[in-house]
């Protein structure tokens, strides 16, 4: 843009400030007001601010400075206005940035902002800074900032900004959910529902659960008393699962009961063996010699495919 910039008196401060400490003011921000009028060196914040930006390109050529910022259509949400002012800041103009330089003057009225018709505005201002301490003056800027601001918008503009995720209960979605691997063990709702039927599992206490990519998980409650009989072997019990494994048995895991919260129940049931229909098991007691003692049943669980 060919307008002047006014260096206000508090950013040549600043920049006295900086050469004096062999550092550089960072131009960081530019922000946009409502008000047009014909600036003052005295000015230290704008008439009418309405929004603000980082700067997203930029650079020092001599005693030029080549600014440009993002102003985002969507990122402007209060009332509409005509662009009077346009200050730029050596920080953020929220947090005590100092008001560098002010382009205005009456009559100003471009770009209009807010509202249905307004588009993103992405200026690019050459500033003069004769007057200020040479080399003291530079500019901050993020090349990826525009490019992600405006992918942004696009983003929280669009209705499903993310097509890969199951949407919200109510909502319809095209097609099946089809996950990475095996199509066949898609868990869309058809694939879903065949994994409630009654063949593919039981509720019950003695049940089943077929999953999905084979496996199957199997439990129980073996509810009768066995004798562990400290004089002779105690006979090996053998409990069938609810329904064979078709290839394989892989593990079987039990669990003694005490329903009576006895303190002297110390039988524990212990494994023997398992294939793809049943396992066998023995009832355990570490008792004193000469007695029996009574394993009150056990629980198990079983995975198998």
């Amino acid at each position: 843009m060919s307008e002047a910039a006014l260096i206000t008196s508090a950013g040549l401060a600043a920049a006295v400030a900086a050469a004096g400490n062999s550092v550089e003011l960072m131009i960081t921000h530019v922000a946009l007001g409502a008000a047009a009028y014909t600036p003052s060196d005295a000015q230290t914040a704008l008439g009418d601010r309405r929004e603000k930006a980082l700067i997203s390109s930029g650079s020092r050529n001599g005693a030029q400075l080549t600014i440009t910022p993002t102003f985002l259509a969507s990122a402007y949400t209060g009332a509409q206005y005509e662009v009077g002012e346009i200050g730029f800041y050596a920080g953020d103009p929220d947090s005590g940035g100092t008001l560098f330089a002010i382009v205005s003057a009456p009559g100003r009225a471009s770009p209009r902002r807010g509202g249905a018709n307004s588009t993103n505005y992405t200026p690019t201002f050459i500033m003069n800074l004769a007057g200020t301490p040479a080399g003291s003056v530079n500019v901050t800027f993020s090349p990826d900032s525009a490019a992600a601001l405006i992918a942004l918008a696009a983003h929280v503009s669009a209705s499903d900004p993310h097509t890969q995720y199951v949407q919200a209960a109510g909502d319809t979605m095209t097609g099946p959910l089809v996950l990475a691997g095996d199509a066949s063990a898609a868990l869309h709702p058809v694939a879903l529902r065949q994994f409630n039927l009654p063949a593919n599992q039981s509720k019950t206490t003695n049940g089943f659960q077929k999953l999905p990519g084979g496996l199957i998980f199997q439990w129980g409650t073996y509810a009768s008393d066995l004798i562990v009989s400290s004089v002779g072997a105690t006979a090996p019990t053998d409990v069938p699962f609810p329904i064979p494994f078709p290839n394989a048995c892989l593990n079987v895991q039990l669990t003694g009961r005490n329903p009576g919260n006895s303190p002297i129940s110390d039988s524990w049931p212990e494994l023997v063996s398992f294939d793809a229909d049943s396992f066998v098991m023995v009832p355990q007691n570490t008792g004193n010699p000469g007695n029996s003692f009574t394993l009150h049943g056990f629980t198990w669980f079983a995975i198998g495919h």
